[in-house]
């Protein structure tokens, strides 16, 4: 009596171990490749989510040149972590001030530039190239404010950084 029951539970074990081989392993697998899939979300990348608007700038200004970028879409987020250009003025300490704004709230960088240069066509150039950190959610929308003390300027600027989705 004891070898029956002996036999018929390696029979069962048998049993399920055939029917394991081909039902749990797949589902195993399945799960795996399920958690992995969570785990190797790439939102956060710089380069596949990569953000560079270029030749930004207002043409000849008066006192303050003011520009909007692109609003931030729905279920992102950008970071800029880069400005960098140059202001052209009529006098050597005309340039005040560069700053980025969330437009109709708060400034999120000032940005710090070099000392002004003359230039052949009797302008005055100022560089300015900085890494900085700003974050801007969806709807807001980045602005750009260069302000001048003297007479006319032009300027132009690229902004980089990258885009992050939101969940």
């Amino acid at each position: 009596m004891m070898k029956n029951r002996l036999f018929t539970l390696a029979g069962a074990l048998a049993l399920l171990a055939v029917t394991g081989k081909f039902y749990a392993v797949p589902a195993f697998a399945d799960a795996i490749k399920t958690v992995a899939a969570t785990m190797v979300q790439d939102r956060d990348s710089h380069a596949r989510n990569f953000y560079e608007p270029w030749n930004l700038n207002c043409g000849y200004a008066t006192g303050i040149c003011s520009l909007d970028l692109t609003p931030v879409s729905a279920g992102k987020r950008l970071v800029i972590d880069h400005m960098t250009g140059f202001v052209s003025n009529s006098g050597p300490t005309d340039l005040y001030r560069i700053s980025l704004w969330i437009k109709g709230s708060t400034p999120v960088a000032y940005i710090p530039f070099n000392p002004s240069h003359l230039t052949f066509n009797n302008l005055y150039d100022s560089a300015f190239s900085q890494q900085i950190f700003a974050v801007f959610d969806a709807g807001q929308t980045p602005h750009i404010d260069v302000q001048s003390t003297g007479g006319a300027f032009a300027w132009q600027a690229t902004v980089s950084g990258y885009m992050i989705d939101v969940p």
